[in-house]
């Protein structure tokens, strides 16, 4: 692709996006509604549960009766602290009833990365910064452009600048150190990001070939798989792709790499299948590992 060219798809998807920002309240994001019209009724039929078992015959998590129930009337566990779960390996929730209400669906995308210099100097995350204002449209809260303070209930959107929560001699890292950036996006914000992303920035990665998928020895039952929650890294050369940041990459001279988590509703064991069957349906490729 040309310079030209280039410059002339950047801008058009920058009108295209400040199009969207104007009619984002009389109409849903077309991922959205993709989701909704086709996505939704597919996925019910794929992930729906015939067996005749009622909900209330499946139990929450697999754990002991005895951890379930803590009776503070007791003498013993009045003033105690309930019960831990016994053994190193984390409980696994219980399979869940798929019903047309809680089909999987995607909740959230947070985008994080790890800036090194920032140890030695804190400016250094101002690149990843504006790195991520670019990709996202989303700013610091209390710096927006229109110079309006955050809510109480909203000080956790927009961007956010992450810290090391305990010290470490062997890396030379203090505790309460800023270590990287990070933003989560929800709703309108989370459906554009979506479809740049897709429409974008992947298909123009000739160095990368989609999302590797765990070998079959992975335990069904682990954090991991039993979470809902996709997640895989991109190269410093993905963030250069985006719009916002190829129409003026010269005001870009250090470029991050970043880590991707599609966060859904999903639980319980078949969960991570039930999470890639929906990137899936959004032209997110998964490759053997």
């Amino acid at each position: 692709m040309s310079a030209a060219a280039a410059s002339s798809s950047a801008s058009s998807a920058l009108r295209s996006a400040s199009l969207r920002s104007l009619t984002s309240n009389l109409s849903p994001h077309r991922y959205a509604e993709h989701y909704h019209r086709v996505l939704a009724p597919d996925l019910l039929y794929m992930t729906y549960d015939h067996s005749p078992a009622p909900a209330s015959l499946i139990p929450p998590t697999e754990r002991k009766k005895d951890q379930l129930t803590w009776d503070p009337e007791n003498p013993y566990t009045k003033n105690r602290p309930a019960k831990k779960p016994k053994g190193g390996q984390a409980l696994t929730p219980a399979v869940r009833i798929i019903k047309p209400d809680n089909v999987v669906r995607l909740e959230e995308i947070v985008l994080n990365t790890f800036v090194k210099e920032a140890a030695a100097n804190k400016n250094q995350v101002l690149s990843a910064i504006a790195g991520f204002q670019a990709m996202t449209g989303e700013s610091i809260p209390g710096y927006a452009s229109d110079g309006a303070q955050p809510s109480s209930s909203n000080r956790t959107s927009g961007i956010q600048i992450t810290r090391t929560s305990r010290a470490s001699a062997s890396f030379k890292v203090r505790a309460g150190q800023v270590a990287g950036v990070k933003v989560g996006l929800k709703g309108e914000p989370m459906w554009s990001f979506l479809e740049t992303l897709v429409d974008l920035v992947l298909p123009r990665m000739k160095d990368w070939n989609g999302v590797r998928l765990p070998p079959p020895s992975v335990n069904p039952r682990s954090v991991s798989s039993t979470g809902g929650v996709v997640a895989f890294g991109l190269p410093p050369s993905a963030m250069a792709l985006f719009p916002g940041i190829e129409a003026n990459l010269e005001q870009y001279p250090k470029l991050h790499g970043f880590h991707i988590q599609f966060i859904t509703n999903a639980k319980g064991r078949g969960a991570q299948d039930q999470a890639r069957a929906l990137l899936s349906g959004f032209r997110i490729p998964f490759i053997a590992a």
